[in-house]
């Protein structure tokens, strides 16, 4: 209440007292140029004055409209005015690389930017996207990360299936975002940022109804995904050695891992639901029983074990192994009924 939107210096110029202020008119410039400006944020230039209502509204370019000319085609009873404004389209290339494309778009930039994007011009952005094809990095500077910025942020999935070989994203933020099936062949994708720095997978397994996929890691870390998508559910943190197996339950809600020792997770809450004490120092691989009742488990110590799940106690121990056992299974058995 007690302070200006504007500051005034010695000279008697204006600028905004606050950053927020800025950052506003900044993304509102952007969304215009890029001719995604969602039509409630142009209704006050629609409404100006001058304007000659008599003649069909058209589109502009956000330069071509503060560059107007006076022309007879707009002529009113009351002299010379502008035609009304319909709808921004986007800027040429070479314009948008010297604003939108000057620097990579900061966070409150771009968080502005996402409440005034029209998300049905979502195919300009990736059009923009395709035209840095066959470009040098100065012609391009940073509009493709930009704008592959942009376009993920408003929908994770909007590169999903897109040819991008040969473009030119630089420091593009890919965090969050869907990119299965999209070709980066000799993309210039230098810094840009990806969902994270994955570390040596040693392990995979799909849920038995292949919604989710499994992974242990050099790290001792559990991971569980969304097929579908690639989002990560959880993080199951635990070991801290490798995990050379991650096998489901046959009913898809428990995970076990092996490693350092063997570790039962609930697929979904995340939590640790026990321990295996006393398995085979090393733990190469685990097993499910096909009723999910039984766990095997095999390691350095030459032995296989055989875990109770409804009182996690060892039941069996097999011996005559040499040496260290590396993979352990179940046979499953097959019936038919006529």
């Amino acid at each position: 209440m007690a302070q200006t939107m504007l500051v005034r210096n010695a000279d008697g110029d204006y600028t905004p007292a606050h950053r927020s202020l800025l950052e506003f008119f900044v993304a509102y410039k952007f969304a215009a140029e890029l001719g995604a400006l969602a039509g409630d944020f142009i209704e006050l230039a629609q409404a100006q004055s001058g304007l000659d209502r008599s003649v069909t509204s058209v589109d502009y370019t956000w330069s071509g409209y503060f560059s107007r000319h006076k022309s007879s085609v707009a002529m009113s009873t009351t002299g010379y005015a502008y035609a009304p404004l319909k709808a921004f389209t986007s800027e040429s290339f070479k314009k948008l690389r010297e604003t939108f494309g000057k620097a990579p778009l900061t966070k409150a930039v771009m968080d502005l930017l996402l409440l005034m994007i029209n998300v049905d011009t979502q195919a300009c952005i990736v059009d923009l996207i395709q035209a840095t094809r066959g470009k040098t990095e100065d012609e391009v500077g940073y509009v493709g990360g930009n704008a592959a910025t942009l376009a993920v942020k408003v929908d994770k999935a909007a590169l999903s299936g897109l040819d991008l070989s040969h473009t030119i994203l630089q420091k593009a933020d890919f965090c969050g975002a869907s990119l299965q099936r999209v070709n980066f062949a000799e993309a210039n994708l230098a810094n840009s940022i990806f969902i994270q720095a994955l570390s040596t997978v040693l392990s995979v397994a799909f849920s038995p109804d292949g919604q989710m996929l499994a992974t242990g890691d050099r790290n001792g870390k559990v991971c569980l995904r969304l097929v579908s998508n690639g989002e990560k559910v959880f993080t199951l943190k635990g070991h801290t050695e490798w995990v050379w197996s991650v096998p489901f339950s046959p009913n898809g809600q428990i995970i076990a891992s092996s490693g350092d020792t063997i570790k039962l997770w609930d697929v979904r809450t995340g939590e640790c639901l026990n321990t295996l004490q006393g398995s085979n120092k090393l733990v190469w691989s685990v097993a499910f029983s096909p009723d999910g009742q039984i766990l095997a488990s095999s390691g350095n110590n030459h032995t296989i074990k055989l875990w109770n799940l409804s009182n996690y106690q060892c039941i069996s121990t097999l011996q005559g192994h040499s040496n260290r056992v590396r993979s352990v299974a179940f046979m499953f058995r097959w019936s038919s009924v006529s």
